[in-house]
């Protein structure tokens, strides 16, 4: 009987607390690209890129490795 009660009480606080949610307030969202991208490319900004993108794709192949040896590791044995 005490989980029960416990269960109903943390189900009508959960409950009694959606209204507190900001989720349904309107928000104004400018969209501008990042500092970064491609649209504001220039030949000082072409080495910087060239580094974030080796650092994407080592940080993905890095993660691969990580999947495989994990799997080989498992299969093992």
């Amino acid at each position: 009987m005490r989980k029960f009660l416990g269960f109903i009480s943390a189900l009508s606080l959960y409950a009694g607390s959606t209204s507190l949610a900001l989720a349904q307030t309107p928000i104004s969202i400018s969209i501008v690209p990042p500092a970064g991208s491609l649209t504001g490319i220039s030949l000082a900004n072409i080495p910087q890129f060239i580094i974030t993108l080796l650092f994407a794709i080592g940080i993905i192949v890095a993660i691969a490795y990580l999947i495989y040896g994990g799997i080989k590791w498992v299969m093992s044995g």
